[in-house]
């Protein structure tokens, strides 16, 4: 007789990983381009709908948006010129490290 609803094994491995929420609650690849479209807002609302953990995932997806970004360039294993002013976002032109290599007051006042 067949057991139905019994995990016996997971198949594939590749991007998994556990992480804190605050890691994990932001918009699925699909919508990320566009978080203020009308299809990330429905990606919310259905979310929001799954209580009470999905009120947790839009606080952390809200809240810890800069923790996010700031994790990317952390985790990044090239280097390209300004990837990091790119990725947080910041203007580079007005933030620039100092000729000393002191890092700009915005990705200081991010961290």
């Amino acid at each position: 007789m067949p057991h139905y609803g019994i995990q016996t094994s997971i198949i594939d491995w590749e991007s998994t990983c556990v992480r804190p929420l605050w890691q994990c609650a932001h918009l699925p690849a699909f919508l990320a381009a566009h978080p203020h479209s009308h299809e990330a807002d429905m990606f919310r609302e259905e979310i929001g709908k799954i209580s009470p953990l999905g009120a947790l995932w839009l606080r952390g997806e809200s809240e810890r948006a800069e923790w996010r970004r700031a994790h990317k360039v952390l985790e990044w294993d090239g280097w390209e010129e300004g990837l990091i002013y790119q990725t947080l976002g910041l203007d580079e032109e007005n933030d620039t490290a100092s000729s000393s290599g002191h890092v700009g007051t915005g990705l200081l006042r991010l961290l």
